[in-house]
């Protein structure tokens, strides 16, 4: 109970009282369903029961709830108090109901699940073939229908029949749900002459033969005659004749052998081991052949090759063949005759003369597996003798040469005359001078390794041309000595020489060493040349060097 007292504002003597009662309502859903099924259809029929209480313990009714919401769970929904809902699937469904006080101000929700099981539709159980004047017999696989409605007008749940050809069956078949199936079945009439094939060594199974395989495996290419005798229904015999085709299979067994490492294919299968091996193969008649293959593996001996140390090239080194094979052969790349005739040992000592490739091949005696090893000999040091010279050749006018070591990664030299008879030094640098009477000298180098058996050598041949030319810087026409500019020479072959002025012009020139230039243009004296310095050119061959040309650049200076 709420009071309220109400006053004047002007007179508070004048006032009254004003009161009320307020009580608590609470919505408590409920409600109860029952399921049914018509025309494979299902229902489902919801009677309401939810109301209000005046506690949330209480369970006394004090009204009825004033609005409802229904969730079916199939998507549809309702506001009615008690609906029916039909559902056209079997399954599990869940229910919400949602009761409520006007207006929604409070509302109560509960849940319920059913479960409609499926029917389950059945099928029609008939042979697939019969012989000519057989009777067939048919029915459905699940029993307990209410209604059956064959198509030959028989109301029963199996049926009887003598078929004259390939005919179809129909059964119309109503369940107490009045769900309805439709049933069907083809029944072939065949002549019982029958014609097959089997391939040989396989079972027959078919048109209710049973023929082990062992009853075929003596038949290759050849028809079998087979009767089956069968009670029908009706208590007559029936007789169905198997004229069955025996179609060849083949095996064959091929042997071979590999190596030890070796990969081995078998129709494009990979093989490591030996063994035995099948592959299939299908005829025509599709009857599988079967290729067996004995595969043997032969053993391969092992090879291991070392060497001993190498400073450099020509040095001894040793080759150690570990082999467990019978026979060896060596072989080298590039080509080391230091091992000829000893290609045969299991160890050899070889002189490489640079980086070389050693490559063995080891055996067994009555086997055709080889193995095949390699060693690489890498010099330590590139020990190389060579000779610097300071010219190609001597000649009168430089009679002198000097000879330069120029090797690589030695330590050491000695420096030879004669075929290395007659030592004439161990410097860097050996200088020879020419005697007029020799016309070349061989000058011969040993480099070495000190504390080691490296070394290498190596000789240059320097020649003593013996041609010579003299030119003079200057000349005087004018005057009753050196007046004529002339080129003396011993062993001069060809000649020619051109002079030119200060401008290039070419003044004189002359294939004859004989002739001398007087200062005249073309050595016409009436025509003399200035004073001054003149350009000249020679080109010439010598008695020693008749496949070379020399040229020889320089001036000369006329005075008047």
């Amino acid at each position: 109970m709420y009071y309220c007292d109400v006053s004047f504002v002007d007179d508070s003597s004048c006032h009254f009282t004003l009161s009320t009662f307020v009580s608590q309502r609470y919505p408590r859903a409920s409600f109860t369903a029952s399921m049914s099924t018509d025309s494979c259809m299902y229902r489902l029929r919801l009677r309401n029961t939810s109301r209000i209480t005046s506690t949330l313990t209480d369970t006394n009714s004090i009204g009825s709830c004033e609005s409802y919401f229904w969730d079916f769970g199939n998507g549809q929904t309702s506001t009615a108090e008690n609906p029916t809902v039909t559902y056209s699937q079997p399954g599990t469904y869940t229910v919400k109901l949602i009761a409520q006080i006007n207006n929604r101000e409070c509302g109560d929700t509960i849940v319920h699940q059913y479960t409609f099981r499926p029917h389950v539709p059945s099928r029609l159980i008939a042979p697939r073939r019969v012989c000519y004047g057989d009777t067939a017999f048919l029915r459905a696989a699940t029993r307990g229908y209410a209604e059956y409605q064959w198509n030959t007008g028989y109301q029963r749940d199996s049926l009887y029949v003598v078929p004259d050809s390939t005919t179809q069956y129909t059964l119309i078949a109503r369940d107490s749900i009045g769900c309805v199936d439709t049933m069907r079945a083809t029944v072939a009439v065949t002549d019982c002459n029958i014609y097959d094939t089997v391939c040989r060594n396989e079972r027959y199974l078919s048109y209710g033969f049973n023929i082990p395989a062992s009853t075929l495996r003596n038949f290759a290419d050849t028809v079998l005659v087979f009767e089956r005798h069968q009670r029908s229904h009706f208590g007559v015999d029936s007789i169905t004749i198997l004229n069955l085709q025996v179609w060849d299979t083949f095996e064959r067994v091929t042997y071979d052998t590999f190596c030890f490492g070796d990969p081995y294919s078998f129709y494009d299968i990979p093989l490591t081991r030996g063994g035995r091996y099948a592959q299939r193969f299908s005829n025509v008649h599709g009857c599988d052949s079967i290729i067996y293959l004995e595969l043997e593996e032969l053993p391969r001996p092992t090879l291991t090759l070392h060497h001993s140390y190498v400073p450099c090239f020509n040095y001894p080194i040793t080759l150690i063949a570990n082999k467990t094979g019978d026979w060896i052969l060596w072989t080298s790349s590039p080509n080391d005759t230091s091992m000829s005739g000893y290609e045969t040992l299991d160890t050899l000592v070889v002189r490489p003369h640079e980086r070389t490739i050693y490559t063995a091949v080891t055996g067994l005696d009555g086997y055709p597996c080889t193995t095949t090893a390699q060693t690489i000999v890498n010099l330590e040091t590139d020990l190389k003798a060579y000779i610097h010279t300071s010219q190609e050749a001597a000649n009168y006018q430089n009679m002198q040469v000097i000879f330069t070591d120029r090797s690589t990664d030695n330590t050491g030299r000695r420096w030879y005359l004669r075929d290395f008879n007659l030592p004439v030094g161990t410097e860097q640098n050996y200088i020879y001078t020419f005697d007029p009477r020799e016309d070349s000298v061989t000058v011969y180098l040993v480099a070495y390794i000190e504390g080691t058996e490296c070394l290498d050598t190596t000789s240059v041949t320097i020649p003593l041309f013996k041609e010579s030319m003299w030119v003079p810087s200057a000349f005087t026409p004018d005057e009753l000595d050196n007046n004529e500019f002339f080129v003396g020479g011993i062993e001069i072959m060809e000649y020619e020489i051109s002079i030119y002025n200060r401008n290039g012009y070419l003044v004189y020139t002359s294939t004859d060493p004989t002739e001398h230039w007087n200062g005249g243009l073309n050595n016409d004296p009436s025509r003399p040349c200035m004073m001054g310095n003149y350009t000249y050119r020679i080109v010439y061959k010598s008695q020693s060097q008749p496949d070379r040309t020399f040229t020889k650049v320089g001036s000369v200076l006329l005075i008047r």
